[in-house]
């Protein structure tokens, strides 16, 4: 499940921050100011963080899901469909670049359904796939296998 980060400032701060540094204009960002002392050491505090902190999370909350919690029959068709995101890990599984001797790193992909349910064809392919939303390492074989065999860069 993604969810915001607590550490990450909110709406609200981030706009009083740059209120402040907005009228003070130049600060140092660069002093790490673990005490600050006026209003605009703490708005460069909370501007710092934004900036260090990503703004949402990834919880995971349940691991080794059973297949059927993910696919069902609907209108004897196959779908998926599932709260929140999915996060896949491959553990063994390495890049066709590294070799045997070569550490097997993890490689992990998470899908994000944008609709509810998604229609799977006999083929295993999605029907409309740009209802679901890939990130990692399956962004980037979706991208590959999506491009035409003869696709050029646009050059200017």
């Amino acid at each position: 499940m993604r969810k915001r980060n607590p550490l990450y400032p909110t709406e609200k701060e981030l706009e009083r921050a740059k209120a402040i540094l907005r009228k003070v204009g130049t600060l140092n960002f660069s002093s790490r100011n673990q005490k600050p002392k006026t209003a605009a050491d703490s708005a460069g505090v909370i501007i710092r963080r934004s900036r260090e902190v990503s703004k949402m999370v990834d919880q995971v909350y349940a691991v080794g899901i059973a297949d059927s919690l993910l696919f069902r029959k609907y209108n004897g068709k196959t779908v998926f469909q599932f709260d929140d995101n999915l996060r896949v890990s491959y553990s063994a599984q390495g890049t066709p670049f590294e070799s045997d001797e070569m550490p097997k790193r993890t490689l992990e992909s998470i899908v994000i359904p944008l609709s509810q349910p998604n229609t799977i064809l006999p083929s295993g392919v999605l029907e409309v796939p740009l209802n679901v939303f890939y990130e990692g390492h399956w962004s980037t074989e979706k991208m590959a296998v999506s491009l035409p065999l003869d696709y050029r860069p646009f050059e200017e």
